[in-house]
């Protein structure tokens, strides 16, 4: 997949407004995503936006005020690290082939090289999730589901390649009610 600069002006409006509510969109709150073109059979957009250090560290924040936690890293490399794998490119091409297999990559790194002192398998989940739905998709599972899935992962029990297929199975487009 190569990256791809083609935005309409009216996307560019529409985004500017999306970006300055990031925050809030980053804060498990479901909104569409109006700013980007999803083409749902391959699960690929346009320009994909990735997250932050900042975004990853206030879903981690944001998850330890929810279910309680020690906040901190036990090594800020390894998070920044995670989080990279997901936009790595050669030769201008992304190594991981769609949106999915991205989300993928910041499940199972942030999950498995535990970075943080707490709240590393609901951070990788959340980030992934985050991901995704500021890419125009959400999962379409219940919590009882999910549960298992991020055990196996943090476990070593699921690959990266297999994790990104079970996202392609349960990932839809957010109606952006247009």
């Amino acid at each position: 997949m190569k990256r791809s600069k083609r935005r309409t002006s009216s996307s560019l409006v529409r985004l500017r407004g999306w970006r300055s509510n990031r925050a809030s969109f980053l804060g498990i709150e479901a909104r569409s995503n109006p700013g980007f073109f999803c083409f749902a059979s391959r699960f690929v957009v346009d320009e994909i936006v990735f997250l932050s250090l900042d975004d990853v560290i206030y879903i981690h924040r944001r998850q330890l005020e929810l279910f309680g936690g020690q906040d901190g890293f036990l090594d800020q490399g390894v998070v920044e690290s995670a989080i990279a794998q997901a936009r790595q490119t050669m030769f201008g091409e992304y190594l991981h082939q769609d949106i999915a297999h991205m989300a993928a990559a910041y499940l199972f790194h942030l999950a498995t090289t535990q970075g943080f002192l707490d709240g590393n398998k609901r951070t990788a989940l959340n980030s992934a999730s985050a991901f995704l739905r500021l890419n125009g998709y959400a999962i379409d599972v219940d919590d009882d589901e999910m549960y298992p899935v991020t055990m196996a992962v943090a476990n070593n029990q699921m690959s990266k390649d297999e994790i990104a297929e079970w996202f392609r199975d349960h990932m839809e487009p957010i109606d952006d009610g247009s």
